[in-house]
């Protein structure tokens, strides 16, 4: 090489050493093959901790310079450069040799020197840069948390109005159902429709006698979120405390200080993720299904109420048999599905031989008694579709529907011998004696309710005529 070039070259090479000693970039140089640095400057040591001897000695490792997790980008740089892309650009975590890390930006060559695989490389300390990214990155989280919280509070506003518009409706709605099953049923049905209340599942625990039933039992379509336990609820009935489920609330049906049940109800989980933890929203959606429960124990009570003033109306008060208004409806209207579909219908008349013997010798008390005693003894002996009647004063009547002439006229005969027999032993008087006598007869296809019941009415005229003490039946 002529001397003036070889000087030229020894200075540029002065130079750039002289701008590699003094970069405030750390910088250095690597055999790929042997992993060990060809040369560092003096930044590059400061930001490592190692010293340069160590660094060309071979005693600082690359990777140990790597934190683990980020070691498999060192494989990546150790890649030949493709052609035309000779810069690689990385960001890893790098440990000190005290231990502590740092995150930085590394920018490397991979370059052929004297045949050997070389990189140079410089590494930028971005640790500020990283942690004001992340002190950003929490900043706009915590944003997106607030405005988080302020739409799941505008949706708890709006599903809370949303549920407070059906309260009126469900009120009207179970004011309409004819018994306690279709109401609990119509109230569940509600409490679980998405466009009403929109819960998870429904069961009002009605208190029977000694028992608490349930009833209206809904359910949407999906993974149930709680287990039933008919111990757990008795124990909430009774006022002790209970460990609910998630999405669960137990309320009391109370109406006029008069507990009647529980409301076992659940919400969805997604929707009870958004109040659980707000203990007023939480309060605002129990006053809620407090209300609902009010309600629904109050239409509880009055259909009661009403069923028992409509009983009182019907039913005879003296021996608990129907009365002769319900009797008249309820033989017009059996007599014309008799007509319209050609069914069987058969009626009984009865009437007590000797009542006015009964009432002079024992007095009247025992004469009541007795009547009582006959009316539970007839039901006793009727099936679930016949109907008994007091007629009046001693006589009763049963109406058999789906009864042919001769299946009645069979029961005619042991309701006589029944009622002589165990009479005289329910009421427990000593010579006491009660013969009665019944008529039977059988619908005919075309006459009239009223032109039945006298024929019938004559065949007991006709038992009594004759002897009384046995049943007679007209064809």
């Amino acid at each position: 090489m002529p001397k003036d070039k070889n000087e030229k070259y020894e200075k540029s090479a002065e130079f750039y050493a002289t701008l590699f000693n003094l970069s405030g970039d750390a910088q250095y140089a690597l055999d790929i093959e042997t992993q060990r640095y060809i040369a560092v400057n003096p930044a590059f040591c400061r930001q490592t901790g190692y010293s340069e001897e160590e660094f060309l000695e071979g005693k600082v490792n690359p990777y140990k310079l790597v934190a683990p997790e980020y070691r498999e980008l060192l494989e990546e740089l150790n890649a030949p450069s493709k052609q035309g892309k000779r810069m690689k650009r990385v960001e890893i975590e790098m440990v000190q040799k005290n231990g502590r890390r740092r995150f930085c930006e590394l920018m490397v060559h991979n370059v052929v020197i004297d045949r050997k695989q070389i990189r140079i490389g410089s590494a930028r300390d971005i640790t500020k840069r990283r942690q004001l990214e992340k002190q950003l990155e929490r900043q706009i989280e915590v944003q997106r948390q607030k405005a988080m919280e302020i739409a799941k509070a505008s949706l708890r506003i709006y599903q809370l109005t949303e549920k407070l518009k059906n309260v009126p409706l469900l009120a009207t709605q179970l004011l309409m159902e004819g018994s306690e099953r279709e109401l609990f049923e119509k109230a569940a049905e509600s409490l679980t429709n998405r466009t009403s209340f929109n819960y998870k599942k429904a069961v009002f625990y009605v208190r029977y006698g000694n028992r608490l039933i349930p009833m209206g039992d809904k359910e949407r379509k999906g993974r149930p979120i709680f287990v039933d336990s008919s111990e757990r609820i008795a124990r909430f009935y009774r006022g002790e405390e209970v460990k609910l489920s998630r999405g669960e609330m137990l309320v009391p049906l109370v109406a006029r200080q008069r507990a009647l049940g529980v409301l076992q109800a659940s919400f969805e989980l997604e929707e009870f993720a958004l109040f659980e933890k707000d203990k007023a929203v939480y309060n605002e959606q129990k006053n809620l299904l407090e209300t609902i429960a009010d309600i629904v124990a109050m239409a509880t009570v009055n259909l009661r109420l009403y069923k028992k003033v409509e009983r009182q109306s019907v039913v005879d008060e003296l021996t608990g048999a129907y009365n002769r208004r319900y009797f008249d409806r309820f033989l017009a209207k059996e007599t014309e599905r008799a007509r319209r579909y050609h069914r069987p219908l058969s009626l009984i008349m009865l009437d007590l031989d000797n009542l006015k013997e009964i009432n002079d010798r024992f007095g009247h008390p025992v004469g009541d008694e007795v009547l009582h005693s006959i009316a539970i003894l007839i039901s006793r002996s009727s099936r679930a579709t016949d109907v008994v009647c007091r007629f009046g004063g001693d006589e009763f009547v049963v109406v058999m529907p789906e009864t042919p002439l001769i299946d009645a006229y069979k029961k005619a005969e042991r309701l006589v011998v029944t009622l002589r027999n165990e009479v005289p032993r329910i009421v427990g008087k000593s010579g006491i004696y009660v013969t009665v006598s019944a008529g039977v007869g059988e619908y005919q296809i075309g006459e009239t309710a009223k032109k039945f019941l006298e024929r019938v009415d004559g065949a007991l005229y006709t038992a009594k005529a004759t002897g009384k003490n046995k049943a007679e039946m007209v064809k």
